[in-house]
């Protein structure tokens, strides 16, 4: 689900670099838009939040910096797990 704010992929690609230490130049090559490329991709959580009660516990932000701090305590893990897993259809 997602909260009500709109935001952009280069954006949040942008809070990523900048919560690792990174500027979004350094790591990105901004491509020409493909043809037929769509203006947006909106998500929202009207039904969740209507039909389940669902409401966000903390922003997007938040969520991304505790997701760092996750895969920061689990490193060793994530790196030493089996990389042989192939997704079949």
């Amino acid at each position: 689900f997602s909260t009500e704010e709109f935001v952009t992929i280069r954006s949040l690609v942008e809070r990523v670099g900048d919560l690792v230490g990174r500027d979004f130049n350094d790591f990105v090559e901004v491509a020409e838009d493909r043809p037929g490329k769509d203006s947006a991709y909106l998500m929202n959580a009207k039904k969740a939040v209507s039909h389940l009660g669902w409401k966000p516990l903390f922003d997007l932000d938040t969520g991304l910096e505790e997701t760092y701090r996750w895969v920061l305590s689990h490193h060793h893990s994530i790196t030493s797990a089996d990389k042989s897993y192939q997704h079949k259809p």
